[in-house]
């Protein structure tokens, strides 16, 4: 009598890839961009699918599962990124966060040249240099920023409020959280629905917005008040029309309140905080230019740029 046939899977066992394996080696490679997110399912799919290689090895019956050197290799890829992604990310992210504040930095420094040509361009209209919006009996009611919004392709926004009434009237104060965004540095981190900008006007003793005497009627009872551009002897491009001030020195944009410091203390206010790195401050001058102004700057020089006819002769360093 003869013995039954062999059963093949008893002497030659089908053999397939560990499906495990495979996906852990997938995994450690996606963890070279993914990191975390992927590196360590990689390990563990990893450790699994070599669990299951060496079972299906002392298995009698059943499939043979093949793939150990995906699985080692998925496991090394995955922990191998797990440490080198994070160093790469701490290597890149100064780098990362420098480009984004000088794309803040410019971001800034184009809000407030927007804002220097809106004045000029209120200043050719009304010859003066806008100041505030005053009543009859010169008492200011709205700041200089309400008064270019004209200039600014603003028109609709201006012509909600009541230039008559005074800026935290009830009607004119439900505009303050409409503020236009070129009045936002885009580095202060203020509340967006506050309604404050850090965009002021050299107000300050004999800078250039100081004592406005011109005035110029701009509606019924309403006068708008401001200096004129000859009175900045000095000239224009050496004479300091808007500063950005730090974020606690902030005002409520609509409200005709600006830089009112003595410029020999303009300093000790302006580097009280800062919204850029290094303490950086954006400076606007008459003709438009503009600078930037660092917390080492010479007190007396940055005294000098503010005031519009001292007869000084000095300039921010290069």
């Amino acid at each position: 009598m003869q013995p039954p046939p062999l059963n093949p899977l008893s002497s030659e066992r089908q053999q397939r890839t560990s499906g495990a394996a495979i996906a852990s080696l997938i995994l450690g490679i996606f963890s070279c961009g993914l990191s975390c997110l992927t590196g360590i399912p990689a390990i563990i799919l990893g450790a699994v699918g070599l669990n299951r290689i060496r079972h299906s090895e002392r298995a009698v019956s059943g499939p043979r599962l093949s793939g150990q050197g995906l699985a080692i290799a998925g496991i090394i890829l995955g922990s191998i990124n797990m440490v080198v992604a994070p160093v790469l990310v701490g290597l890149m992210l100064p780098a990362v966060q420098a480009a984004r504040e000088a794309a803040r930095r410019t971001g800034c420094m184009s809000n407030a040249r927007m804002l220097g040509l809106g004045m000029m361009n209120a200043e050719s209209a009304h010859q003066l240099i806008p100041a505030a919006i005053v009543d009859t009996n010169g008492k200011p009611l709205l700041s200089w920023r309400v008064a270019i919004l004209p200039y600014l392709e603003e028109s609709e926004l201006y012509s909600r409020f009541h230039l008559d009434e005074p800026w935290d009237s009830e009607h004119n104060r439900a505009l303050i959280p409409l503020m236009p965004s070129c009045f936002v540095c885009p580095s202060t981190p203020l509340d967006s629905t506050a309604g404050r900008t850090t965009y002021l006007a050299a107000a300050g003793p004999g800078m250039a917005l100081a004592s406005p005497s011109v005035k110029k009627t701009i509606g019924s009872g309403v006068t708008l008040r401001g200096v004129p551009a000859t009175s900045i002897t000095d000239g224009m491009s050496k004479t300091v029309l808007i500063l950005e001030v730090p974020p606690e020195n902030a005002v409520p944009w609509t409200k005709p309140e600006d830089f009112n410091t003595a410029p020999d203390q303009a300093a000790a206010r302006l580097f009280s905080g800062a919204s850029h790195a290094a303490g950086i401050h954006t400076l606007l001058f008459g003709d438009t230019h503009l600078d930037m102004v660092t917390p080492d700057v010479d007190p007396t020089v940055l005294a000098a740029i503010l005031t519009r006819a001292g007869g000084e002769a000095a300039s921010l360093p290069e």
